[in-house]
């Protein structure tokens, strides 16, 4: 798409009584940053950073709106002395010409009830049904349960208002409190806020009233909704939905309504992988939102639309008049101010995979993103943080991998004289291997991304260039960066077996890992085993890689799910979990290895001492990996300047490749003077 054709993005917008400056808005998400639960600095930092970038619209939240609809990581909207720092938030992001919002939400059946050891108390909901993710029957709200929280979100906007804040959205979608009153399959009131849908919009309504009177006519209410549950034809649906949207719009106190879908009995669908089978899904629920209600107030659309010259045709189709890129702006702040310059070329693009956002928050850790570590590290390495480094080192990069590339790249522009070596034909290490795992092939948009930042900021790169000790002593670098990355392990040791050191009848000579399989496909057999400790990734993924080829699969792991904790969330019910079930690879869990034989793999169930042997002429491994280290050690012991990071440390995920590339690149300067690791960095 021609940069004429983005024209229709930069186009304001009304809403309310305000004009939003572009198409392009944030949609509310939680980062979990810690700290206490209020707008703090790492906030304010974070969210400047994308109005510098040049977003039309932000909207925080989802913030809690009363000690009853609230749990942690989430802030508490309704505390007053929280007042100075919404106001900070306001003129930070005011003066690049970004509007804000606060959406204001009630968690309802998805709370614990009991996150905070002085408020204790029944989650609440329209009936009393329990949540499917906490399993927590909730209290069926009597008549002063709904006038309390009613009054919680208005006098949250009221703040929001005095605060400084533009205006602001009302969480009525994914499971929460207001989607579950507006939810044929949630709600089963007979009163006057149950069954038809003017009567489960009730509640809704009377929230936009009171916030109404109370801020006046010219506040901005923008109202979130979802047009499928995907429960069923018991839940909503877009028919349903778009009832429910004629009764909320006919009471005329919602400036805006932002589509998207699912709930908590369908996590995946709420913030879509890559993995997840649909692109732009609720576009097309957008436009039946435009149809229902007419020209009369905007309506916007969320959920994977990772490309401007996407929302470019969305708005372009008519089917919706503002476009959320929310994850594509954690990866790039800057991405609507890059587009305008003319430089589409260096925006750094969503993978998609959720693993740096949403699955760090499911382990208790604050989110980041995978491809830009600077999320959450604004104030410390944001735009108007990095300079030029005092003196230009000579650098020498081993490895042109994710963690390579991105020290060079930071290294470079820091005005360090850089040079990557790389052994293959090609820069992007393992990230290759992940493209082709199913529903991972945008891992290959991250190795084009790098691969052009290297390029532009000045790195020299030489192919076919095996390091040792003695070339790089001869190459005089001031530091060698060994970013070699690590490789699976063939001996079968495994952490969950303390009682030996190999799975007997093992030979690791003619055991295969994932990246054998996908390099050499003709060693693969009719019959494959896979064992797997954890259920990572490459697991599952060359087990339907080979599923597809025809081959015979089954998985053995000791582990109790199909798949490793945190990929259930938000990415195993985004269409793994069904194309493992439709695929045909059966799956031992909670099993283990006894032996390997010429006839296959013996198995025991760990808690019924079942024991079976699967046939194999191919047995694979994703056990354990351990780093590619020996170079790094050998040019230690000589006394060479050298740092390793990412695999070579110790195998983990990309994200920490990239982050301690991007650590070290900046801190190289300390690094040589000092002659001691960074924090993260070996």
């Amino acid at each position: 798409m021609s940069p004429e054709n983005l024209d229709p993005l930069w186009e304001p917008l009304k809403i309310g009584g305000i004009e939003v400056p572009n198409r392009i808005f944030v949609s509310a998400h939680m980062m979990a940053f810690g700290d206490e639960p209020i707008v703090h600095d790492r906030y304010i930092n974070y969210y400047e950073e994308r109005a510098r970038g040049g977003v039309g619209l932000l909207i925080t939240g989802a913030e809690g709106t009363g000690p009853k609809g609230w749990h942690a990581p989430h802030f508490q909207a309704w505390r007053e002395d929280a007042s100075p720092r919404y106001q900070a938030l306001a003129n930070a992001v005011h003066q690049h010409g970004t509007k804000i919002f606060t959406q204001l939400w009630n968690p309802g059946l998805q709370d614990h009830g009991m996150m905070d050891l002085d408020n204790h108390h029944p989650t609440y909901g329209p009936s009393g049904v329990q949540s499917p993710f906490y399993g927590r029957i909730a209290k069926a709200m009597e008549t002063e349960d709904i006038q309390e929280f009613i009054n919680d979100f208005a006098r949250c906007a009221e703040l929001a208002q005095a605060n400084g804040i533009d205006g602001v959205e009302v969480a009525g979608g994914h499971g929460y409190l207001i989607n579950a009153f507006l939810s044929p399959f949630n709600n089963r009131r007979e009163d006057e806020y149950g069954g038809s849908p003017e009567n489960r919009a009730r509640f809704a309504i009377e929230i936009g009233q009171e916030i109404r009177r109370r801020c006046g006519d010219d506040f901005p209410i923008m109202f979130r909704m979802i047009f499928e549950e995907f429960v069923g034809p018991a839940g909503a649906n877009p028919q349903d939905s778009a009832e429910l949207l004629k009764a909320l719009h006919a009471a005329g106190v919602y400036d805006a309504f932002n589509i998207s879908g699912g709930t908590y009995h369908s996590m995946w669908s709420t913030i879509m992988p890559a993995s997840a089978p649909l692109d732009t899904p609720y576009v097309d629920d957008a436009a039946l939102a435009k149809a229902t209600i007419g020209a009369e107030v905007p309506v916007a659309v969320a959920c994977k639309i990772y490309e401007l010259e996407t929302a470019a045709e969305v708005i372009t189709s008519g089917k919706a008049d503002l476009v959320a890129m929310t994850r594509a702006h954690l990866a790039d702040p800057h991405l609507i101010k890059k587009a305008r310059e003319g430089r589409r070329a260096e925006v750094r693009r969503c993978v998609g995979m959720n693993q740096g956002c949403v699955h760090r928050q499911f382990i208790g850790a604050g989110s980041s993103c995978t491809v830009n570590p600077v999320v959450g590290r604004e104030g410390r390495w944001g735009s108007t943080k990095l300079g030029s480094a005092g003196t230009q080192r000579r650098v020498l990069v081993v490895g042109g991998g994710p963690g390579g590339m991105k020290f060079a790249e930071i290294a470079a522009g820091q005005g360090h004289d850089v040079t990557i070596w790389e052994k293959g034909d090609k820069l992007g290490g393992k990230l290759h291997h992940a493209a082709q795992m199913p529903g991972r092939q945008r891992w290959a948009d991250l190795v084009t991304d790098l691969s052009a930042a290297v390029e532009r900021a000045g790195v020299t790169v030489q192919f076919g260039t095996e390091a040792t000790a003695d070339n790089i002593r001869e190459f005089g670098a001031d530091m060698t960066v060994i970013a070699t990355g690590g490789h699976f392990d063939h001996s079968t040791f495994s952490v969950l077996r303390p009682d030996r050191n190999a799975i007997p009848g093992a030979d690791p000579a003619k055991i295969l890992d994932p990246v054998q399989v996908l390099e050499h496909p003709e060693l693969v057999g009719d019959n494959v085993v896979i064992i797997d400790d954890f259920n990572e990734p490459p697991s599952y993924g060359t087990a339907l890689n080979l599923a597809s080829q025809g081959k015979k699969v089954t998985r053995v792991t000791m582990n109790p799910g199909t798949l490793a904790a945190g990929y259930n969330v938000y990415d195993g019910y985004g269409g793994v979990y069904a194309s493992l079930g439709q695929s045909g690879v059966v799956h031992h869990t909670e099993t283990t290895v006894n032996e390997i034989t010429d006839e296959g793999v013996s198995i025991t169930q760990i808690w019924t001492h079942e024991t079976q042997t699967v046939p194999a002429d191919t047995v694979i491994v994703t056990m354990l990996r351990k780093p590619n280290d020996e170079l790094y050690f050998e040019l230690k012991n000589a006394g060479i300047p050298v740092r390793r990071i990412g695999d070579a440390v110790a195998p983990r995920r990309v994200d920490e490749a990239i982050y301690e590339g991007f650590e070290l690149g900046l801190g190289l300067e300390a690094a040589i003077a000092e002659s001691k690791p960074l924090a993260g960095v070996n």
